[in-house]
């Protein structure tokens, strides 16, 4: 089914393909992704990794727009000549999408991104669904140049709890859209902050907002215990594992898109950092935020982004029954084993 194309799937089919035999106009060697699917994916003469998609236009539809970026090329209405096995099987046509790096960890990256846009568009791709969904992909690969948005630590942290998690989808929904936003994790009169720490003791910066929550909401502070291992489960890891778990796309352009911008340029090292699992598990605690230390709520008129650490080591931590006795994000965010 095309709804359940993995992006190790994907990789697994492109390994399986030869380099496409001539190198005059679009040929690909090509294998569908499922039986009567409207997706294959290819390899052209140069031995890049093509998603080719067939498209059911729709009536009224907006002309769709070529794209040559520096790591990804989209062609649409494209008449390419398709291989199966070195045999030559016809001429198509085609809205093509082409990752033109030889860099194994940016394909990786293709693929993931392609299974999101696959999952996506369903077993019937329109044509105005596609330009959306290449508009995001498009995206993904644009933030690979610009500044992270946020330390690579604090994203492993993030992804950790999503992935030990007893509903990763519920979490990914509600993830931070920007990393302005006051709380990593958002369903409205739920809010759930990480705190990472590697000092082996509970001492977290906070924002004063983060502290003084909106009247009619409820907030959860969960500190852990984070400290870089060779041998920890990297970023891209913590990545794989939950998109084996999450069968939302929405939640997976969510969590492309989080990453994407969290590390920005620094997405080679991040992707390859890896952090102490057992240290993480064991530490985690999660604190109502009512026992956390803080300056009184009223502040001076004029004065504004108060930041301040607070030490949660004396605090009460939340029992996992607590965790799970109400609400939505609360129960989601519990690890499945505790």
């Amino acid at each position: 089914m095309t709804r359940g194309a993995r992006a190790r799937d994907l990789k697994k089919l492109f390994a399986g393909l030869r380099v496409a035999a001539s190198s005059h106009g679009r040929v690909y060697e090509t294998a569908r992704i499922a039986r009567h699917s409207r997706y294959r994916v290819g390899r052209d003469h140069q031995g890049n990794p093509a998603i080719l998609v067939e498209t059911t236009h729709t009536a009224g539809a907006a002309v769709l727009s070529d794209f040559e970026g520096r790591h990804i090329r989209v062609g649409h209405g494209v008449h390419c000549s398709i291989s199966e096995a070195g045999v030559e099987i016809g001429r198509e046509q085609f809205s093509v999408v082409t990752c033109v790096d030889s860099d194994a960890l940016l394909r990786d990256r293709f693929f993931d991104a392609a299974e999101t846009l696959i999952r996506s568009l369903g077993e019937t791709p329109a044509s105005d669904e596609l330009r959306r969904m290449v508009a995001g992909l498009i995206e993904l690969f644009r933030l690979a140049s610009q500044p992270p948005r946020g330390t690579i630590q604090g994203l492993w942290a993030e992804l950790w709890l999503i992935a030990q998690a007893r509903d990763p989808e519920v979490l990914l929904e509600g993830w931070r859209a920007e990393s302005t936003d006051a709380y990593d994790f958002n369903n409205g009169p739920e809010r759930l902050e990480i705190k990472s720490t590697s000092r082996r003791t509970r001492m977290h910066s906070f924002s004063h907002r983060q502290l003084h929550p909106p009247a009619g909401t409820r907030v959860a502070i969960a500190s852990v215990f984070v400290e870089s291992s060779g041998g920890g489960p990297k970023v891209r890891t913590l990545l794989e594992r939950i998109r084996r778990r999450v069968g939302s796309s929405e939640a997976l352009k969510r969590l492309d898109y989080v990453v994407a911008s969290t590390l920005g340029t620094n997405w080679r090292t991040g992707l390859e950092a890896g952090f102490d699992s057992e240290i993480a598990s064991e530490s985690l605690r999660f604190y109502q935020v009512e026992v956390v230390p803080s300056l009184p709520s009223d502040i001076p008129h004029g004065v504004s982004d108060i930041r301040y650490v607070s030490d949660l080591s004396g605090a009460q931590a939340l029992s996992i029954e607590e965790m799970l006795g109400s609400g939505n994000l609360f129960p989601a965010s519990v690890p499945v084993d505790s």
